[in-house]
Order: structure tokens, then C-alpha cells, then sequence
């Protein structure tokens, strides 16, 4: 255990925490997200509350821009699974369900219902935050934030 652990907050421990969402996704500070594909298997988001769970989740593409005062750092690939214990949270999610409904929700506004398998194209999120057990990533990069506008005419 961190000697310091102790001072941190509950919301900071426990993702699932009332106060937990609004304090991780700030979004002034937040995490920005584009992809041209995101699969979720496994979906459900509990009521009262803005963390969704899920067994797995598919990026095909994703640019995840991370916000600071001081600028801010990009991480692109071709491809990132998460498994295992999985929570997110986004305060804006774009896209279009099985690439045909266009689809303008939050993680706090997703009705209560287990969805087994859910596609999103052209996928933007805002206000993001996201933990796993395991992350994969294929031809992954890391930089200043004009790698992901380097990364955004490209072709797979």
C-alpha cells in the first residue's frame, strides 16, 4: 500500500462510487476519443449510476487524445481490446448503432437493459474514462496531441 494512500479519495478507489464519473472525467482534463469502430460485448449499465460495465471492448482506430493545461498527448493504434473486470464512462458518446442509427447518448442516460452484443461506427467520445483488467494493443503510437490529427487522414 502507497504510504499516501490513505489521504486519496474514496471516488478515486472505487470507479463505482457516487461522485466517482464527475471526478475522472473532467472534461477540461478529460480524455477525447475517435474511432471508426467500437464493439462492446456484455453491456450493462446499472441504474443510478454513470458507469457502464462490459466483458470486452473492440477499438478499431481509436485516437485517445488526453486534455491538460499544459497541452496535452495522443495514443493511436490500429486496433485495443479490453478485458476482464471492465467500467467506462463517457460524458458524450457519438456514433452510429450497427453503422446505420445515429446515436447521441452519456453513460448516465443508457437504460438499465444487458445488451450481449452492441457496434458503434464513427465513434467520438468526450469526458472519457476507462479501466481494465488487460489492454492489447496493435501498432500502437504515443505522443503530443498532433499525433492524433497526423493519424486522422490515414487509411487501415
Amino acid at each position: 500500500m502507497h504510504p499516501d494512500s490513505s489521504t486519496a479519495p474514496d471516488a478515486l478507489a472505487d470507479p463505482d462510487a457516487p461522485g466517482a464519473p464527475d471526478t475522472l472525467a473532467d472534461p477540461e482534463s478529460g480524455v477525447s476519443m475517435r474511432a471508426e469502430t467500437l464493439t462492446l460485448t456484455g453491456l450493462y449499465c446499472p441504474p443510478a449510476t454513470e458507469t457502464c460495465r462490459a466483458t470486452r471492448m473492440d477499438l478499431h482506430r481509436p485516437r485517445l487524445l488526453f486534455h491538460g493545461r499544459g497541452g496535452g498527448s495522443c495514443s493511436a493504434a490500429a486496433d485495443l481490446t479490453l478485458t476482464g473486470t471492465l467500467r467506462f464512462h463517457a460524458n458524450l458518446v457519438r456514433g452510429r448503432v450497427f453503422g446505420l442509427l445515429p446515436l447521441v447518448s452519456s453513460t448516465r442516460t443508457i437504460p438499465p437493459i444487458p445488451l450481449p452484443y452492441l457496434v458503434l461506427t464513427d465513434v467520438t467520445a468526450q469526458g472519457l474514462w476507462t479501466r481494465a483488467d488487460q489492454v492489447n494493443g496493435t501498432a500502437m503510437a504515443i505522443g503530443t496531441e498532433d499525433l492524433c490529427r497526423r493519424h486522422e487522414g490515414e487509411t487501415a
